[in-house]
């Protein structure tokens, strides 16, 4: 998808595990079209992506789009916390999943169109891939994605 530069407080948290792959949670509020956001485009990244659908809901849009992920993931307790968001099955190695952003209405983003859009930063939610633990939960509290 893309790469995202971690607010020095983030960093910090992670330690040691910073240095190796991690798994990257976020929620589809954590997204914005990018010509919208303003002043925050600095603590996030912008990306494009090609939108699959869109779903208008009168004061939001929800523009599903899809990545693939290059790594397995074999953690239960992510799967499970996957599946009681509603986020469905984990994508592992070579296959696709599919993300929700909520953005504005006021967004151009259409289906089958390349949209810019933003992840905020600061809302990621990093997991160790190998047990599933939260790396950015307060004192080590479980993070749901």
């Amino acid at each position: 998808m893309a790469d995202v530069r971690l607010p020095e407080e983030m960093r910090g948290k992670l330690g040691g595990a910073g240095a190796k792959t991690l798994i990257a949670g976020v929620r589809p509020e954590d997204f914005e079209d990018a010509g919208l956001v303003g002043d925050a485009k600095d603590r996030g990244t912008t990306f494009k992506a090609t939108i699959d659908l869109v779903e208008s809901m009168g004061s939001e849009l929800y523009a599903h789009f899809s990545v693939s992920s290059d790594q397995a993931i074999e953690s239960d307790e992510l799967r499970e916390l996957a599946e009681d968001s509603g986020a469905g099955e984990v994508p592992g190695a070579g296959e696709e999943g599919q993300v929700v952003a909520r953005l504005d209405p006021a967004s151009k983003a259409a289906r089958g169109q390349e949209a810019e859009l933003w992840l905020d930063a600061t809302k990621i939610k990093l997991f160790d891939p190998e047990d599933g633990r939260s790396l950015t939960g307060a004192d080590g509290a479980p993070d749901a994605a």
